[in-house]
């Protein structure tokens, strides 16, 4: 069951919108999936400061234990994308240029917190990479 999306408590400002959705789409607090994505690339700079790549939001969200499938609506609209492609109840990690966010039922969320698509300043946007993500169920695996 998906529940109206929020921010994690303890999320950061900054460029780390990936780690964001990561948090959001796999129901973990934001440190958690921080870290997560952090041991992705032990060569990571100590200067990090949460820009993630597509793959490392999919590796992050399987390695929490969510379900990742990819989707093939490249080019479309981030607004066209919501409209036509999405299923209520069903959970996405969407990228356009520069930019990935959670979208769950209408409403987008990145690290600026949750907000409908039709607001969104990115929602002209084009959608380069898309994905329906079931959450963990039960919690993420432990994997200290």
């Amino acid at each position: 069951m998906i529940v109206l999306p929020i921010l994690p408590s303890d999320h950061h400002n900054g460029p780390n919108c990936g780690v964001t959705a990561v948090a959001v789409l796999a129901g973990v607090p934001f440190d958690l999936a921080w870290e997560t994505v952090r041991r992705l690339d032990p060569k990571r700079s100590p200067r990090w400061r949460g820009t993630t790549w597509w793959y490392e939001q999919r590796a992050a969200l399987r390695h929490l234990g969510a379900k990742v499938e990819e989707l093939p609506h490249k080019g479309m609209t981030l607004a066209k994308f919501a409209d036509q492609h999405t299923v209520k109840g069903a959970a996405y990690l969407v990228n356009v240029t520069s930019h990935c966010m959670a979208l769950i039922d209408g409403v987008l969320v990145d690290q600026r917190g949750p907000m409908p698509v039709a607001e969104h300043p990115a929602r002209r946007q084009r959608v380069k990479y898309s994905a329906r993500v079931t959450p963990p169920v039960g919690g993420p695996p432990n994997h200290d």
